[in-house]
């Protein structure tokens, strides 16, 4: 494989890469082949969590989304955008992590399940993320949240969406943002970065696999993508919330983080960028049996505890 792992992080790249998904294998078997293979590597449920599937009204219809709620009381929230290249992924393919976020950030999660590419192009999946915040900034009362600490966060695609509703709800003014995470996020649609050419044959993301899933969300070329696309593409940064972004070393996508944690910082904005050595994309299935996983996980909890306190 190249790079070096720990013994735990080359078994769940070996797991993976024993399952590959083809390009000509139907949509419909290949989202439930992720599903099925994601959730291989979930955790224990955290004993007191519970979690309530719900539908999130807004202008544009419905918005399927899992609430989970570690606990009673009013607490504050955290919006997850789970990953899969805008084509792939739901809450079931995500439940354990969610799960996991709710009971140690102690703060209900929302795991949103927008639409999904090619069914649904950009801007779809954009869309459906920024009404369910909207609509769960209207039931704050309803479910006793504390949206004064409102956190966005999200992996890989989710991490763009993520980023892509800070700022629209910056410019709109109307949901106040208390912070965002960033995990191994996709922020742009330059794939000709160093790492995406020095990680072009990465276990887990190719350069190639990325390419093709951005093209599928968005096949209108990059002279027609704005800031909803690619974050990266926003003109001004400036009063976006404090942001924790986490990038992994062995991945193509590693420089989008890098780029928008020093375009942020030059915009003003309080954020923390970690350069997790050792990972790879996708490595938050891998928590619970690699060692650099975990801590990095553990790192996670804590910077979004610190945004909710």
């Amino acid at each position: 494989m190249g790079a070096r792992f720990d013994p735990g992080l080359a078994e769940f790249i070996r797991i993976h890469e024993a399952a590959p998904m083809e390009s000509s294998t139907p949509l419909d078997v290949m989202r439930a082949k992720y599903t099925a293979l994601a959730r291989c590597f979930d955790q224990p449920q955290p004993p007191n969590v519970r979690a309530e599937d719900v539908m999130l009204a807004g202008p544009a219809g419905t918005v399927p989304a899992r609430i989970y709620r570690p606990r009673a009381g009013r607490l504050p929230v955290v919006m997850y955008f789970h990953g899969g290249g805008f084509m792939l992924g739901n809450p079931d393919a995500f439940d354990s992590l969610t799960a996991d976020l709710a009971a140690d950030v102690d703060a209900v999660v929302v795991s949103v399940d927008y639409r999904l590419a090619p069914e649904h192009r950009f801007p779809a999946a954009f869309d459906d993320s920024l009404q369910a915040v909207r609509a769960i900034a209207a039931r704050a009362d309803d479910l006793d949240l504390d949206l004064a600490r409102l956190v966005l966060a999200g992996d890989s695609s989710g991490g763009n969406l993520a980023a892509g509703v800070a700022i629209a709800l910056r410019d709109s003014g109307d949901v106040a943002v208390r912070g965002q995470v960033l995990i191994y996020p996709m922020l742009g649609i330059d794939f000709d970065t160093e790492s995406c050419l020095l990680h072009a044959d990465a276990p887990m993301l190719k350069r190639a696999t990325a390419m093709a899933l951005a093209g599928l969300y968005f096949p209108h070329g990059k002279e027609n993508a704005d800031w909803r696309v690619a974050p990266l593409m926003a003109d001004r940064l400036e009063d976006l919330p404090p942001t924790f972004i986490t990038v992994a070393e062995t991945d193509p996508l590693r420089d989008d983080g890098i780029r928008y944690a020093t375009r942020l910082a030059e915009a003003g904005v309080p954020c923390v960028l970690s350069r997790a050595t050792g990972l790879v994309h996708s490595w938050l299935r891998a928590r619970g049996m690699s060692t650099a996983a975990g801590n990095e996980y553990r790192r996670i909890v804590r910077e979004m505890r610190a945004m909710v306190e």
